[in-house]
């Protein structure tokens, strides 16, 4: 059964906001930002390109389902949003509290398929999901059914406009032997390779007969996106190597065809945008250089290509726009090369690989590079609109600046939480995320990316090149993710080294320099004096094998009681659309396998046990110049002591670890926890008097100021119905989590006596920490029986530092607000200035446009200030009867005047 839900338009057209009161059944949402519900961010996305086409009205009102999730899904529904048109996302059930889900208009859950996959490669539930939503449009994004022919077809039967090239040109590009042979029709040059093949027995016939030549390599032949392929350089791989390709392209793409071709090495990865009106119309957007790849899967891509010939950019540009012509191509697409030689000659030899008949990944680096909007292109284009409707002549379409794309993606290990998660902003920075957030549980039986940064400098010289570069390095920097294992370290040693600076690499380069990804894996020094040797431990260990990360088991290739070396492939892991092998970490025997293909399994499973001798590697010349040793027992603490008793808990020990470095040893002391039974006994009893006193002492003076303004102001606060702002706060958070709460003893201990004021309870309001459906939240709730919930300067300050907090943690704010605005016999100190009183409103604005979103709640009569917090808020509630916003009244004016 199919679930949809729906609610109402987050992108209203334009009219002046008004605010009602609410009753349980209906609630009234205002200003409405492109912010998620959930508190997502990812909002640095919606920079403007200089050519967009927000204002072509062709999509106004219509509907758009996006066939898609995670990063791309968003990116296509803020394209959608900006012309005006309804977004609608799909979710399979272990997908729906990803953040893609909700940032849409409209979301439908699918029906759970066989794997978390499944659903979305489902044409027959999504064509039905779109009819029965009434949607005008199909964007497809990239992956899943992108490239699928059927889907595109079943589509257009039903009367839908597919947001890409016609079925038959997906057919023909989808069967990339079909795209070689266009290619060698177009006269566009091609590498040596096979038609389909159905066995490994028949991929080793056509390599031993000569038809294709080692190094080869295996490619899905329905597939793209650097999934589904293997390289072979031995007759012994074929037959692992062609399963594997098999495997991952039907896990990919849902067919398992794959083909052969010549492996070209020490080449570039050249690729060319193209946009095509289906009306004869074909521009291209200039080239792309994808050359960093890990296991075929682009890492860094730069747009335009750096020191490229005039003569060779035209040639590989006129093969791609002639290969578009020839098929009456629509929409966008990428046409790949593989360049051998160097670019700066005008005689470079290339050879065309395939086309990708949608949006890539990487589409977003053109974007910045030519200030073109490819998606909102698309979607146009799809509506019908010509390239020249849309002014985009090939004359009119230059080169404006340098960009640089890295990719950010998971890594196996670590965590599946995220602690703490920040992008970085600015100018020339741009975020093309997934809508990650602190506390958020990514799904890894997905695509692992996280998403893509951009950076930019103006110009295309060298000199803008290095801008962008040293952008990107102080932008991964800021990049704040905590808590899973990503790539951002791996990503800045690949910007820094020497060959990717001068411009001296090919897409064998993370090969030669595997410590780039893996530091462990730096090549072992050697010298004439000594050389690495592999020694085995004499202890023989039990060894259990865990996933690093969740995933489906596709194959075991081992059983209990077979003997294993060191590397050898115990179990096959489908993890983030990718295989990974877990091997054996020991010399020894299996005896214990505990799972079977098919399965899903977590982090913690405990998939296979071995028992053997762990393998030691010394390199013999390095143990001649880096010793470890430990001071002997005598040396005496480092540090002085301190007269504060409560020092005494901490001391050095006596043991130290000598840490070698290359121009001699450095000593550090090891500190240590005493434990409390080795502390002098009347010490620590009169240290647990004091601290217990203290603890007794702050927890009267919190319990005294939760009961707010006193009992007369309490008495008709709850007469008018109304909850305390702590017991407000209970009702919101999560049942059983605890609240965090800022400064509850703010405006204590006389602040305000020569006011004649004895107390001001936490300052006359409560601010804090929460958990909301398991999201963290910043509350702040005005407390309106201390003195009518109005600022005081104690309050604007505890309110500025919350609001702080938040902005630093990137937390959703919610603003309880039951206040009166400015103490008016203080209002001399409460300035209405960006750096004091209206510096809230001020962080309102500046923390909506960074994508955290600013929710209030009215809850009593509020005016001047008090009205401000809801005005500025992205969506505000008014509570019914009791909720009020007004500007001005008696009270106000007689002060005033």
């Amino acid at each position: 059964m199919l679930i949809t839900l729906r609610r109402a338009s987050r992108y209203p057209s334009p009219s002046p906001t008004t605010l009602r009161p609410f009753t349980a059944s209906s609630i009234t949402r205002t200003r409405t930002h492109s912010v998620l519900e959930n508190g997502t961010s990812s909002l640095h996305q919606q920079t403007q390109l200089p050519q967009s086409f927000t204002h072509d009205t062709l999509l106004q009102n219509k509907r758009v389902l996006i066939a898609n999730r995670g990063e791309i899904c968003m990116r296509i529904a803020r394209a959608a949003k900006s012309l005006g048109a309804t977004s609608l996302s799909v979710c399979a059930p272990e997908d729906a509290s990803s953040p893609h889900v909700q940032f849409a208009d409209e979301h439908v859950v699918l029906e759970k398929g066989e794997t978390a996959i499944a659903p979305y490669l489902d044409i027959e539930s999504l064509t039905r999901v779109a009819v029965e939503n009434g949607v005008d449009f199909v964007h497809p994004g990239y992956g899943f059914l992108s490239e699928s022919a059927p889907f595109a077809q079943s589509l257009v039967s039903s009367g839908i406009e597919w947001v890409g090239p016609p079925p038959e040109v997906l057919q023909l590009f989808g069967d990339k032997i079909q795209a070689r042979a266009l290619a060698q029709r177009s006269n566009v040059p091609v590498v040596r390779g096979s038609g389909n093949l159905t066995s490994g027995e028949e991929c080793l016939g056509i390599l031993n007969n000569g038809d294709v030549r080692l190094p080869a390599i295996m490619k899905a032949a329905f597939g793209g996106g650097g999934r589904g392929m293997r390289i072979v350089r031995d007759l012994s791989q074929v037959a692992s190597s062609f399963d594997s390709c098999q495997r991952e392209a039907l896990t990919a793409f849902g067919r398992d065809e794959v083909f052969l071709e010549e492996f070209w090495e020490d080449t570039k990865h050249l690729e060319v945008q193209i946009l095509a009106d289906g009306k004869g119309g074909v521009v291209h957007l200039f080239e792309r250089d994808c050359t960093v790849q890990h296991r075929h899967q682009k890492v860094i891509e730069l747009a335009p290509a750096r020191n490229i010939h005039p003569e060779l950019r035209r040639r590989l540009v006129d093969c791609a726009v002639t290969l578009a012509r020839q098929c009456n191509y629509k929409g966008a697409g990428t046409v790949e090369f593989l360049v051998r030689g160097d670019l700066e000659s005008p005689e470079t030899e290339f050879v065309f690989m395939e086309v990708n008949p949608r949006v890539q990944v990487e589409h977003t680096v053109t974007e910045e590079a030519t200030g073109i909007d490819i998606v909102q292109a698309q979607l146009l284009i799809a509506g019908g609109r010509s390239l020249e409707d849309l002014g985009l002549e090939q004359e009119n379409i230059k080169l404006r600046q340098h960009s640089l794309q890295a990719r950010i993606t998971m890594m196996p290990g670590k965590g599946e939480i995220l602690n703490q998660y920040k992008e970085p902003s600015g100018s020339g920075i741009r975020c093309d995320t997934a809508g990650w957030y602190s506390g958020f549980k990514p799904n890894q039986m997905y695509d692992p990316l996280v998403g893509k940064l951009i950076c930019s400098a103006p110009g295309v010289t060298s000199e803008s090149f290095e801008a962008a570069r040293q952008l990107m390095l102080h932008s991964l920097k800021d990049f704040e993710i905590d808590g899973v294992a990503n790539n951002i370290d791996a990503l800045e040693r690949i910007l820094t080294h020497k060959d990717f600076i001068d411009n001296r690499y090919n897409t064998s380069f993370l090969t030669e320099y595997p410590e780039l990804l893996d530091p462990s894996k730096a090549k072992k020094t050697q010298t004439e004096h000594g050389s690495a040797k592999r020694l085995y431990s004499e202890e023989r260990i039990r060894f259990e094998l865990t996933p690093p990360m969740t995933g489906n088991i596709l194959d075991v290739k081992k059983k209990a009681g077979d003997e294993v070396e060191v590397g050898e492939v115990i179990v096959v892991l489908s993890a983030m659309k990718i295989e990974t092998e877990m091997v054996s970490p020991v010399k020894g025997v299996v005896t214990e396998i505990n799972c079977k293909a098919g399965e899903q399994v977590s982090g913690d499973t405990i998939v296979a046990v071995l028992e053997g001798h762990e393998e030691i590697q010394i390199d013999t010349t390095a143990a001649e110049q880096i010793g470890r040793s430990t001071a002997s027992a005598s040396s005496s603490a480092v540090g002085s002591q301190s007269s504060d008793p409560s020092m005494d808990v901490w001391r050095a020990s006596d043991e130290f670890v000598h840490v070698a470095a290359n121009d001699g040893g450095m000593t550090l002391p090891i500190i240590r926890s005493v434990p409390a039974s080795q502390l002098n006994d009347s010490k620590a009893q009169a240290r647990k008097e004091r601290n217990s006193a203290l603890r007794d002492e702050l927890f009267s003076k919190v319990d005294a100021v939760k009961l707010g303004g006193g009992e007369r102001s309490v008495a008709l606060h709850r007469k008018r119905g109304k909850m305390l702002p702590r017991e407000r706060i209970a009702a919101i958070i999560d049942p059983g989590s605890s609240f965090l709460e800022v400064a509850p003893l703010a405006g204590g201990d006389g602040l305000y006596a020569a006011d004649g004021i004895d107390d001001l309870p936490s300052g006359g309001a409560v601010a804090g920490i929460g958990l909301v459906h398991g999201r963290e939240v910043m509350i702040v709730a005005n407390d309106a029986t201390v003195k009518g919930g109005t600022y005081f300067p104690i309050t604007v300050k505890k309110h500025l530092r919350a609001q702080q907090i938040a902005a630093d943690n990137r937390l959703p704010c919610v603003y309880l607000v039951d206040s009166g605005g400015a103490y008016l016999p203080k209002q001399a100190e409460v300035f209405p200035d960006k750096e004091h009183f209206g510096r809230i409103f001020f962080n309102q604005a500046r923390m909506s446009a960074a994508g955290i979103p600013q929710l209030a709640v009215v809850l009593g009569s509020c005016t001047a200030g008090g009205a401000y917090v809801p005005a500025m808020s992205d969506e505000s509630v008014i509570v019914h009867k009791n909720g009020t916003i007004f500007l001005a009244g008696p009270p106000l004016v007689k002060a005033a005047t």
